[in-house]
């Protein structure tokens, strides 16, 4: 049925004017599918851009436990605003890895200080 619709249209001479809409309403669809997905900026708290964060229990091994992360919203952003306001400077990533070897999206740390205030 589509192809007799298809080549009624051909043969009228509104094939192309068919085309150009199903083009439109497929960009149209990608369009809001994207605006969908678009997140809102996490503001950063003064001081958690110099959070810093590891995967090397070495790298905390001389720091002092101030608590753990257990983020509803996994974000970087979000750690570190949480490091801060523990009185923290350095986050253990504990975040598992996956089958490739990448961490799945920051979740889970403990966070330390380790520079002396």
């Amino acid at each position: 049925m589509l192809d007799n619709n298809f080549a009624s249209a051909a043969q009228t001479g509104n094939a192309r004017r068919l085309l150009r809409t199903f083009g439109m309403l497929s960009a149209l669809a990608v369009s809001i599918g994207t605006v969908g997905c678009a997140q809102t900026p996490i503001p950063m708290a003064p001081g958690s851009e110099s959070v810093r964060i590891t995967r090397v229990p070495n790298d905390v091994a001389n720091c002092k436990v101030v608590g753990n992360l257990d983020l509803e919203i996994p974000s970087t952003e979000s750690a570190r605003n949480h490091a801060v306001g523990l009185g923290g400077d350095t986050i253990l990533d504990t975040n598992p890895l996956d089958i490739t070897g990448y961490a799945t999206p920051f979740r889970t740390g403990v966070v330390y200080r380790c520079r002396v205030q």
